[in-house]
This record gives C-alpha cells, structure tokens and sequence, in this order.
C-alpha cells in the first residue's frame, strides 16, 4: 500500500549502521590503496593539488560570517527528471556548476559547464562516468575513499576532504538486566566502522584534515563543501528527490571515445516499485518518491538547519520547504538579487519539517515492528523522539 507522508520506517541508527556495513570494507581497502599517491601529490607540491582546509575562510568568531571569503552564487545539479527541461538554460549560465560524476557525459554532451565535479560514491566510478572526457579544466572534489582509478588518473585541480560518518548509539537499545558484556555488544554493533572516520583517517591524512558528514547523497555533500569554501547562495537544479511527470530520472548520456559515438540512455515513465528500486510513497505534496529519496530530502533539511546557508529551489520534486526561483531569471541575473531567509527562519522550517517527520516515522517503525512480531502496538507509543541527523541539535 502506497503511504503518504515524510518519514522512514527504520530508526535513523538502523539505516546508519545498513549504510556502512554496505560500504565499509571499500572504504578501508580504497583509503588505504590511495594514500601512497595522495601523499606524493602533496609532496609535490603541485599548485593542482589542495585540501579542503586550504579554503577556510577567513574569519573569527566575532565576525563570522561576516568575514567569509565570498566565491559568488552556484548552480548544484541533481540528475531528478526536472534536469531535462532545463538543460538549454543551463548551457546559458555564467555561474559555476556543481555536479556529482555521474552526470559529467550529461553534461559534455549538451555542452554545460562542469567546474567542480564531486565525486563522493566509493564505487568504480572512473571506467563508469570519468574516462574518456575532457575534464583537465575542471576541479575535482573528493574524498581519499573512491574509486582508486579516480585518484590515479584525474588531470586537473583536486580538492581533498575527509569523509565522516557519526554512528549514534540509542539508549533504549539498553533494557534493564542486561548485562555489561550484553551492552558492550549492542553499543559495539551501532558505533560499528566509526574508527575509520574518528581515528584512521585524521591519522593517514593529517595534510587533508578537514571532515564533512556524510549526508546521504551527493548534493548534500556538496552544499557543505561548497559552503565551506565560500560559495551561494545555492540554487538546486533536477534535485527532485521523488518523481515528478512519473519519471524515474534525467536522461544519461556516456560517450565511447573508441568510436567518438555518444549513447543515450532514456529515462523510465510509469513508476512502479520495480521501476523505483523501492517501494513507492506519495511526499507531502503529492510527488510519488521513495523512503530513501525522502531520506537524502531529511538530510538535505539537516544541512539546511547546519549550514543556515541561502538554498532556492529551481527542481519539481517533493522539497517545498526552499524558496522556489524560476531558473530563467536565475540565470538572467547570475544568482543576484534574490530575497534571503533569516537565520531564525531557517531554524523554524527546519524544526517544524523536524517535527513532523519524526511523527510518521515514530509511527511506521511502531507498525512496522508490529507486523515483524506479530503483535498489535497501540497506536502513538513509538519509539523515542530522536533528532534525524547525529549532529546539529
């Protein structure tokens, strides 16, 4: 049964723990294959080779932000189905484009600036999106655990952050007559892989330092990174995260340099489960998506809280809680002279979206437990209230 409303039916920790043992050994293997040759870059001292940490801005506390360098607004691109009807304006912008890999043949075939390219997945990503295109111009951000193809052979400029993901222990996990060994294994499972990102990787890569959290797909990533460095405000583009039009995606194009042939692969219409890869939901605002697509969008809101950054929303999918801007004009006015959200605004949307999202997920991991045990759960006794994201409460 289709359900409507934003939230998971797994506890944030549940997902946490999925996500890194899904991850983990590739993250370990390919942090620990790529140090040798993150190390001699750096010993190099190639001007095309930088930390994140190189771009803090400069500021203190009295005057922050006040005092952060500003690098001017920035377009992000999710690959939503909406990306397809702004491709023609896209080709017409002056402003910097932010993009995840996977959307670099996209975007070399319509001929749309690709200047920071992020890659943030740890799968074979150079042989999949990368090789073959032009990118020597473009700047890479990344992370020491992807794809070990990726660090051995991009060109141009790279960037380099530290990748973190903070486990989260709960506490009603702990009942009463369990012993000290019992706990120990229930807290040692929830904080499982947590030593990577805390202890390993400061130590292997002290020259890279500065950490982002994981938060859940590519865009979010982004945003904290570009933030960072200074950019926004931040206009979103295809980051529909659900499927607007009963479209699955934007359309992918990849080139075989083999042939100078370019291939298309068409997006899907009609969603069903099988088309979505999950079982489908209906968001707030009637957009069908999915509990991990709502999921990037809770992560998105996270940041938003985090960052208090100025985010609009040029996308059709299910964020309503952006200001929505029309891209033409963005563009017209190369992301200038659009009205700001206040700090306080911010904070109240934020826990307002927090709020209810916590509501229906307390509700759906209460039905389903229910159904896994076979017993009936009165309904409004869920689980403890907990914030969506580990940090920034």
């Amino acid at each position: 049964m289709i359900k409507k409303g934003e939230g998971i039916s797994q506890t944030h920790n549940e997902r946490n723990v999925g996500v890194m043992r899904s991850w983990f050994q590739t993250w370990v293997y390919q942090t620990a294959w790529n140090l040798r040759t993150i190390v001699d870059e750096f010993a190099s001292g190639s001007p095309k080779i930088s930390a994140l940490k190189d771009y803090q801005p400069n500021f203190t506390n009295k005057d922050w932000p006040k005092g952060r360098i500003k690098r001017g607004p920035a377009i992000i691109l999710g690959a939503g189905p909406s990306l397809d009807k702004n491709i023609e304006l896209l080709k017409k912008s002056k402003m910097p484009v932010m993009l995840s890999e996977t959307l670099v043949g996209l975007c070399k075939h319509e001929g749309i600036r690709t200047d920071y390219i992020y890659n943030y997945d740890a799968g074979h990503h150079w042989e999949a999106f990368l090789e073959g295109y032009d990118v020597a111009d473009d700047t890479l951000v990344t992370h020491p655990g992807v794809d070990t193809d990726v660090i051995e052979n991009w060109p141009g400029k790279k960037i380099y952050y530290l990748m973190n993901h903070i486990s989260q222990v709960e506490p009603d996990s702990m009942k009463d007559g369990m012993t000290l060994e019992e706990i120990v294994q229930i807290i040692k499972k929830q904080i499982f892989g947590s030593e990577l990102f805390e202890a390993v990787n400061p130590t292997l890569y002290p020259m890279i330092s500065t950490t982002i959290l994981n938060a859940g797909c590519v865009v979010n990533n982004i945003l904290q990174v570009a933030n960072f460095m200074g950019f926004g405000p931040f206009f979103l583009v295809g980051v529909d995260f659900g499927f607007p039009g009963d479209q699955n995606r934007a359309r992918t194009w990849s080139h075989n340099s083999t042939d100078d042939t370019w291939e298309s692969q068409e997006p899907k219409f009609g969603m069903t489960d099988e088309i979505a890869g999950r079982v489908l939901h209906i968001a707030n605002n009637g957009v069908q998506t999915t509990e991990e697509q709502m999921e990037y969008k809770l992560a998105l809101m996270a940041v938003y809280r985090i960052e208090q950054a100025q985010i609009y929303d040029c996308s059709e999918g299910i964020i309503t809680e952006l200001p929505k801007e029309n891209l033409a004009e963005v563009i017209e006015n190369n992301g200038k002279g659009f009205r700001k959200r206040s700090v306080e605004k911010i904070e109240r949307i934020c826990a307002e979206y927090f709020a209810e999202w916590n509501k229906v997920s307390n509700e759906r991991n209460v039905d389903r437990k229910s159904k896994e045990s076979g017993t009936v759960v009165d309904e409004g006794i869920g689980q403890r209230e907990q914030s969506p994201i580990t940090v920034g409460d």
